[in-house]
């Protein structure tokens, strides 16, 4: 299994065009037993509860969160795409029934 072998942090669910089923995003961070750097393992737990707190629609608490992880680490493209995407929800939630997926609507 790529977990036993690598670190990976889970980034997003998305669906993709042409796809029915969501798929599970993940960024390879480093080889499995390769320590971290204090800051990042901060970034990746400011961003894990971060991705929580905008699965279940509290986009400020999540805006804040990815925030902190921009602050520790200002070029983290995933804190920055989900930091936008809670920018834009605040002002157009999307419907009720959003499962926390994001829907790609090009490729």
């Amino acid at each position: 299994m790529v977990e036993k072998s690598f670190l990976l942090r889970g980034v997003d669910t998305v669906q993709v065009v042409g796809r029915e089923q969501a798929v599970r995003i993940y960024e390879l961070l480093a080889s499995a037993g390769t320590p971290l750097a204090p800051e990042q393992e901060k970034v990746l737990r400011f961003y894990a509860a971060g991705l929580d707190a905008y699965r279940e629609r509290r986009w400020g608490e999540a805006l804040k969160l990815f925030e902190e992880s921009l602050a520790l680490w200002p070029g983290d493209g995933p804190s920055r795409t989900m930091a936008s995407r809670c920018e834009t929800y605040q002002l157009a939630p999307p419907p009720e029934e959003w499962a926390g997926v994001f829907e790609a609507t090009h490729k």
